[in-house]
């Protein structure tokens, strides 16, 4: 909030999460009402607040599921085909699903939301809606990881300490009105596109 107060005059842009919904209805919109299950949901939900009432004219960029390419190799793909390449199983809710945005997507988007001088609160996602375990098939199947390693499970039977939004994700209608130039990949060539720059 401190940096928001100090940046009042200038572009100021404050990165969320899907987790400020509680997962009963999504994909969301900006305007569906928010609802955290989990401390960092809150915490996400409580800058969003503070940002806003500090610096009226910032941005505010929920995204969710972010992959792509990492000099620090710590998004979900990397894990995937690390564990996987080591002869251990994956374990993957199934009944978790978001719309995973690839990490260049979003950059792109969010430069141009600040350069064009856009304000409030714009969701950058994917366009696809699906499950942690289906993006993880798509990309055993690019990858050439075996399937047979991805083991299956609820949330429920993952024993997850902090609660997940089950049905989260987020619709990106008004990225699109906004900005009709900006193209989202889908998983499948987001996957095979961080494949080849990481080959």
């Amino acid at each position: 909030m401190a940096l928001a107060k100090a940046a009042k005059n200038i572009p100021f842009a404050f990165y969320s999460t899907d987790y400020v919904f509680d997962g009963a209805a999504g994909p969301y919109t900006e305007t569906d009402p928010t609802h955290a299950l989990s401390v960092y949901g809150q915490a996400k939900l409580d800058g969003e607040n503070a940002i806003l009432d500090a610096h009226p004219n910032a941005l505010v960029l929920r995204t969710t599921g972010v992959y792509g390419p990492d000099p620090q190799g710590k998004n979900f793909l990397y894990t995937l085909r690390r564990v996987i390449n080591a002869g251990n199983t994956m374990r993957v809710p199934v009944d978790q699903l978001a719309t995973p945005v690839h990490v260049e997507d979003l950059a792109a988007a969010s430069i141009a939301l600040v350069q064009g001088g856009h304000t409030g609160i714009f969701h950058l996602a994917g366009p696809e809606f699906l499950s942690r375990y289906d993006f993880s098939l798509q990309a055993c199947d690019i990858l050439d990881l075996p399937i047979a390693q991805v083991q299956p499970l609820t949330t429920t039977e993952l024993n997850q300490k902090a609660a997940r939004p089950l049905l989260g994700g987020l619709r990106i209608d008004k990225l699109k009105a906004t900005l009709p130039h900006i193209t989202m990949r889908s998983p499948k060539t987001g996957i095979q596109d961080w494949k080849n720059a990481t080959a």
